[in-house]
């Protein structure tokens, strides 16, 4: 099947631009490429063992993107969720900074079904057509999936949002 058949995903970009302020996480993390992209889907229910972390605010969950090289497209993904500044972590996890940026923001509502081939579209889409048309040039700085209140992993109309680093 070509990938030209795929739906389109059901992706919308928000008004305008959002500033973040810097944060801190604890979660799991792996290189990611071409030949191990199931490595992110079985980062969360490692990371989920772990819940609630220590120090930990609010039940969002965030997979953080970083550390990309275009010759190879190898990244790093992170499945993590914020902590409090000086939390202590099990030993297992990690902490990492998340810088303050300025985003655009795609929501991407899943239909039924498993989440990293809808995942995997709406990243194509965002990446070949929706910064493209918005004119805006990326900043290189960590790419945010946010998995808030409305995510409901495997349920049709769950929603999470794309922090996509932007030049202000």
């Amino acid at each position: 099947m070509s990938q030209t058949t795929l739906a389109k995903p059901n992706v919308a970009l928000l008004d305008g631009v959002t500033k973040k302020d810097a944060f801190v996480v604890a979660g799991l993390s792996a290189r990611i490429a071409k030949d191990n992209m199931q490595e992110i889907p079985a980062l969360w229910p490692k990371l989920t063992r772990h819940l609630p972390v220590p120090g930990q605010k609010g039940k969002v969950g965030y997979g953080l993107c970083y550390g990309a090289n275009m010759q190879d497209g190898s990244f790093n993904y992170m499945a993590a969720v914020e902590v409090e500044p000086g939390t202590k972590p099990p030993a297992d996890l990690t902490l990492m900074q998340v810088p303050a940026q300025t985003y655009m923001v795609f929501r991407i509502t899943l239909g039924a079904g498993e989440i990293h081939p809808q995942m995997k579209a709406a990243m194509q889409y965002i990446f070949s057509e929706g910064l493209p048309k918005s004119g805006r040039k990326p900043s290189g700085g960590i790419d945010l999936e946010v998995y808030g209140d409305r995510f409901e992993p495997n349920k049709a109309g769950s929603i999470l949002d794309f922090y996509m680093p932007v030049e202000a």
